[in-house]
C-alpha cells in the first residue's frame, strides 16, 4: 500500500528522532553538549535531501525548540547534510572557499542586504523572497548569514 504527498511519513521518522534528542538534552545535559552525530537519515535522491532540509529546519531552527534546548542543555540540536551538491568536499581552504562560496554572495547576501536596504530598487522584492525561502525552510541555517559569510575580501 502506497501513500500520498502529505500523509505525514517524513513526520513517522522525524518526530521520533526529536524526541530522541530533546530527551538527552533534559534528562543528560552534559552528554548532550559534546558535538556528536545521534541520528543519520539517508536519501536515495538529492531532490528528497533538499525537501527534507526544509523541513528540518523548520521544525528543528523554529524559536520556541531552539530556546527549549538552550534551556536544557546549553546549545540547540543540529544538523547537516553532504549530498553530491555541498559546496565541497574535504577540508576547507581559502582557495577553495573564494571559489566555492561566490555562488553564496550571489544569492543569499545580495538579497539580504536588499531586503535590508529601503533605498535599494529591489527592496520590496528581496524581503518577499526572504521571508518566502526562511517560511519554507530554504534559507540558510545561520542566525546571521551575513556575518558568517563575512565582509568582501576577508578571508574565511
Amino acid at each position: 500500500m502506497a501513500t500520498g504527498t502529505g500523509s505525514g511519513k517524513t513526520e513517522c521518522f522525524l518526530l521520533p528522532i526529536l524526541g530522541k534528542l530533546a530527551a538527552e538534552a533534559k534528562r543528560r545535559p552534559d552528554a548532550f553538549s559534546v558535538p556528536a552525530m545521534r541520528s543519520l537519515l539517508l536519501y536515495p535522491m538529492n531532490a528528497l535531501v533538499n525537501d527534507q532540509l526544509g523541513r528540518l529546519r523548520l521544525l528543528f531552527g523554529g524559536d520556541r525548540l531552539v530556546d527549549r534546548f538552550v534551556a536544557w542543555a546549553g546549545r540547540p540540536a543540529r544538523f547537516g547534510r553532504y549530498t553530491s551538491r555541498t559546496l565541497y568536499p574535504g577540508v576547507r581552504d581559502a582557495k577553495k572557499d573564494q571559489r566555492k562560496l561566490v555562488p553564496l554572495e550571489r544569492y543569499y547576501i545580495q538579497a539580504l542586504k536588499d531586503a535590508q536596504d529601503p533605498s535599494s530598487q529591489r527592496h520590496e522584492q528581496a524581503v518577499a523572497l526572504v521571508e518566502a525561502l526562511r517560511s519554507r525552510g530554504k534559507w540558510p541555517a545561520k542566525a546571521d548569514l551575513a556575518a558568517w559569510y563575512g565582509s568582501k575580501g576577508s578571508r574565511w
